[in-house]
């Protein structure tokens, strides 16, 4: 085998790795606390999409309101997902987030109350 067909080779296997622990590690649930509050979007968490996914997003049932989230792009502040509201207890589903859109940024607002709350991510 060619030195340059290795290489290639190489690289092949250490890219499908990589997507295999990629997709390991994040297929597991993520619970954040957030302090939230009624009167401006609070930053939740941010990451980057390497593969086109939509995410399941919960407001635990001991939050004190619901809740509002979006998905935007870090960069530009441009919405990429729509606004949907969350009630306690419940779990969405969000539209696909598109593939190579860089970096999103989870944001998320309470519809009746300030506070710390707990929302799980998957």
């Amino acid at each position: 085998m060619k030195k340059s067909s290795k290489k290639i080779l190489m690289l092949l296997l250490t890219s499908l790795v990589t997507v295999f622990i990629f997709l390991f590690l994040f297929s597991k649930d993520l619970k954040v606390n957030a302090y939230l509050s009624t009167t401006e979007w609070n930053n939740v968490i941010s990451s980057s999409n390497w593969l086109p996914h939509s995410l399941l997003i919960t407001n635990d049932t001991d939050n004190n309101s619901d809740i509002e989230i979006r998905i935007i792009r870090s960069d530009t502040g441009n919405e990429i997902v729509k606004t949907e509201m969350i009630s306690r207890g419940q779990t969405i589903e969000t539209d696909s987030i598109p593939i190579f859109n860089g970096n999103y940024t989870i944001q998320a607002r309470t519809i009746s109350k300030d506070g710390n709350y707990k929302i799980s991510i998957n």
